[in-house]
């Protein structure tokens, strides 16, 4: 039978016939929702923390039942309150505090001081405490910390702890570190700028310069050792390491297209000053360089230097030898010089850092036709030079300049030992002076040069050594003999404004060179085969290891006269003796 629908039922729908269901049990508590029924996903997806499940919201359905839009609203709600997974809406416990504070002591995480977990306190506890977290208070020191925290007035500035004091975290001013202000606990972490980028670049490229411009400084030492080595074999093993080390440098740089690193050579005419001459085998190669002087260090050097200091030329002058010509620093204070240069050419890698140590001071050595034992200058002597007199001339030896034997009493002035180099006469001949009575070669192991009491002379436009200069160049080989560990260049020149260009390979525009040179390979190789002429004559005549001496050719290139047409063009055509540190 079917039953008729009671007037209490005013909401029922009328039945539909053929489909009489039973009456549905009765409603369950409104808190209260059964696994199968399906309530609907709110639109604001807030995790229930009370839930047994995990990623339930507070509207029973879970995450993945709410749309994405609840879930990025619900997000950026949280992130705009700040308030972590806690309903914002929710009152707590009535017996909760009213400021949550993490009980770290306590079994239990999230567990508050009052006793209740953080799911049982409101959310202005929770959030209120967060906001105080964030939002420490500023004192008049501009200092932040915590409002309840106490700072005592006689704390220092900076908390240093007292190792001898029985109480834990005790500073040396008699106040525990919690009561110092949190300046002094923790000093605040420098921001690295751009500008303390480029102070580390600086000080970088300041410490490279240092390191060669001591690495210049060593090798003096060393060459000076090695001028005194005696024993010819352990000379000579030295050398050809020295040599062995700068061909292969040489060789890895080219190998890796990198600029080879500069050379360094004193050019100067006599030993009174240095005049310091830097060149790159690489050609069209600009220079960067500083030098520092006798009482200056290379820091300082540095830091008077030119250009943009963060890169790697920082601290070097600029030289572009195609604008500016040939590189040359000039030195007249005693003592020693260091430079110090870098090679750069478009296309290829920046050279090593190079360095170059010179010594301005009276010449070590003196061999001379007129003794038969090795003079040693006076600037190493032990004697008063106000005893002293000159054995050839009776001239009083001034302090430091002047040579004396270590075996006799023999003494030797520099205008005696060298006239040509230490000679006033100011008036120029239109023909080279007489050969000195007596033949001298002084031995300057810090200015890198051998230096010879006259020029040694040639017949006419030839390559055959007079012999009015055989003493001369017995002088020299008797220096090299004594100094085994002292390798030389000989530098041919000649009275010519042709430079190294002028190598016969082309047809020179010089009508006077072609005539003198033309079928000897120009100038240039014209003053080769004086510089070999020397060689030879010390290999055959003096007995000298050929290993020791390099030839070089540089025709018209460093004249010491620039008229070649002057009284004074004879001081042109020369050989100069250089030393090679390699």
């Amino acid at each position: 039978m079917g039953c008729t629908p009671s007037k209490e039922q005013d909401g029922a729908s009328p039945r539909t016939p053929g489909k009489d269901k039973a009456p549905p049990p009765p409603s369950p508590p409104s808190n209260f929702t059964t696994p199968d029924e399906k309530t609907p996903a709110c639109n604001e997806y807030r995790v229930d923390v009370t839930a047994s499940g995990f990623g339930i919201c507070v509207c029973g359905r879970p995450q993945a039942e709410h749309s994405a839009a609840s879930r990025s609203k619900r997000s950026a709600s949280k992130r705009s309150l700040g308030e972590g997974w806690i309903d914002p809406t929710a009152e707590g416990h009535p017996e909760a505090c009213d400021d949550f504070r993490v009980d770290i002591e306590h079994e239990t995480f999230g567990m508050c001081k009052c006793g209740f977990p953080r799911s049982q306190h409101s959310s202005r506890a929770v959030q209120g405490r967060t906001q105080t977290m964030r939002s420490p208070a500023r004192t008049d020191k501009k200092v932040f910390r915590d409002p309840e925290e106490f700072i005592d007035p006689k704390a220092c500035q900076n908390f240093v702890i007292d190792v001898d004091s029985p109480i834990q975290d005790m500073c040396t001013c008699g106040v525990i570190r919690k009561h110092h202000p949190i300046s002094a606990r923790t000093p605040p972490k420098k921001r690295r700028s751009t500008t303390g980028r480029v102070n580390d670049l600086v000080k970088k490229h300041e410490s490279l310069i240092l390191d060669a411009a001591q690495e210049a400084w060593q090798r003096l030492q060393e060459q000076d050792a090695l001028a005194r080595e005696t024993d010819a074999a352990k000379a000579a093993e030295r050398l050809r390491r020295r040599r062995s080390s700068w061909l292969a440098k040489i060789e890895r740089a080219r190998r890796d297209g990198q600029c080879v690193a500069p050379r360094f050579a004193n050019v100067a005419a006599d030993s009174k000053e240095l005049v310091i001459e830097v060149t790159s085998e690489t050609p069209g190669a600009l220079l960067y360089w500083c030098h520092a002087k006798p009482g200056q260090d290379a820091s300082r050097a540095f830091a008077a230097a030119e250009g943009d200091r963060s890169s790697p030329t920082a601290g070097l002058r600029r030289h572009d030898p195609a604008k500016d010509g040939i590189l040359r620093v000039r030195g007249r204070e005693p003592g020693t010089h260091v430079v110090v240069a870098r090679a750069l050419k478009k296309g290829l890698l920046d050279s090593e850092l190079a360095s170059g140590g010179f010594r301005l001071e009276p010449p070590s050595f003196l061999f001379t036709s007129a003794h038969a034992h090795e003079l040693r200058s006076l600037h190493y002597s032990k004697s008063s030079p106000d005893d002293l007199g000159c054995s050839v001339c009776a001239a009083k030896l001034a302090q430091g300049e002047g040579f004396t034997c270590q075996t006799c009493g023999f003494n030797l002035c520099l205008r005696c030992a060298l006239p040509h180099r230490h000679s006033d006469d100011a008036s120029p001949s239109k023909r080279p002076p007489p050969p000195p009575t007596e033949a001298s070669v002084a031995v300057d192991v810090g200015a890198r040069r051998l230096w010879l009491s006259d020029d040694i002379r040639f017949v006419g436009n030839a390559a055959t050594i007079l012999d009015e200069s055989l003493p001369l160049l017995d002088a020299l080989g008797k220096a090299l003999k004594a100094h085994p560990g002292v390798a030389v260049r000989l530098e041919g020149h000649t009275n010519s404004k042709c430079g190294l260009e002028c190598d016969g390979k082309n047809k020179c525009e010089n009508s006077a060179c072609r005539k003198n040179f033309g079928g000897r390979g120009g100038a240039a190789g014209f003053s080769l085969a004086r510089a070999n002429a020397v060689r030879d004559a010390l290999v055959k005549r003096n007995k000298i290891d050929a290993a020791r001496i390099e030839t070089r050719g540089l025709a018209g290139s460093r004249r010491l006269a620039v008229d070649t047409e002057g009284d004074d063009k004879h001081r042109n055509r020369r050989v100069e003796v250089h030393t090679l540190e390699f």
